[in-house]
């Protein structure tokens, strides 16, 4: 039992060192907690985050040889208060950061899946080689055409579902009678759901660039490639080359925009990586929902 004790206690300590070096405290503070018994102390700090540094490594080594890979990134914007100002940099105190990780592609997709650059290519607009009649011109209604309408009910998709929340927000907010049908509620209609799945993510080193326009965001792709070690090898000395496989990439709306003013800009590049062919952009759940809050405004 006392053994036991000692391994929490050993760990809670780590954890505060390593939360202390993330604030960038002082060593002559680290080192007082360490005495006190707080912390664990500088320099097992400092060999606590080279192994994770390293076993980070390891894993993103180990996921890019699947190539079954997402990338996400976001920026972060971190304010320094300096306690004395400098020259250089008198007021600015903001700094501009990206962060990265690498998530695995689930939900049974196989590396075949993504063996497409080169046909999705063929179609791209801004491709100048392109065929007119291989670009393809979807109009807007063929969306009502992803899950067709089930009307024998007499009410569509959408009804349905409103008259469900309808009845959920009397139940749970409604007058105390309507408590009783809690039961009876249910859960809403499900169209094509996809299931959950636990997954992992492998977190990439911070880049000190601010992904704010396409030449920056194609800086921040470079640099993330180049720690996976995916690449061109004619370009990057045993750089794995993923050929004819697209990357996923997550950002958000505007990122979006930037990687696609990117891969317009690059289109008459003379090889696939030149031109940032295998690059497939895929929104977050959570810009969806900003995207549909927005048309619905």
């Amino acid at each position: 039992m006392m053994h036991s004790t000692n391994q929490q206690c050993n760990s809670l300590q780590s954890i505060i060192g390593v939360f202390l070096h993330a604030c960038n405290t002082p060593d002559a503070v680290l080192e007082l907690l360490a005495h006190l018994g707080v912390s664990i102390s500088p320099s097992t700090t400092s060999n606590a985050i080279s192994n994770l540094a390293k076993e980070s490594s390891s894993d993103i080594r180990k996921l890019r040889r699947t190539l079954l890979t997402l990338y996400a990134y976001d920026n972060l914007d971190v304010d320094l208060k300096h306690l004395v100002p400098t020259i250089e940099n008198p007021l600015n105190t903001l700094i501009h950061l990206t962060t990265g990780s690498m998530l695995p592609v689930i939900h049974d997709i196989m590396l075949d899946d993504l063996d497409c650059a080169e046909f999705l290519w063929k179609r791209y607009q801004h491709n100048f080689n392109a065929l007119s009649q291989d670009i393809p011109n979807i109009p807007f209604e063929k969306l009502f055409e992803i899950h067709p309408e089930d009307t024998e009910s007499g009410l569509s998709r959408r009804k349905r579902f409103n008259a469900w929340k309808y009845a959920s927000d009397l139940i749970k907010f409604g007058p105390p009678y309507f408590r009783k049908f809690r039961r009876d509620l249910g859960d809403p209609e499900v169209v094509d759901a996809i299931p959950v799945v636990k997954t992992s993510q492998t977190p990439l080193q911070t880049l000190d660039i601010s992904p704010s326009s396409p030449g920056t965001n194609a800086s921040t792709l470079e640099m993330f490639f180049l720690q996976s070690g995916v690449g061109d090898p004619n370009r990057t000395l045993g750089a794995q080359d993923p050929q004819n496989r697209v990357i996923l990439i997550s950002r958000d709306l505007l990122t979006i925009q930037h990687l696609r003013s990117l891969q317009t800009s690059r289109a008459e590049e003379s090889t696939p990586w030149g031109r940032v062919q295998f690059m497939v952009v895929v929104m977050g759940l959570f810009h969806l929902k900003m995207a549909c809050a927005d048309a619905i405004w």
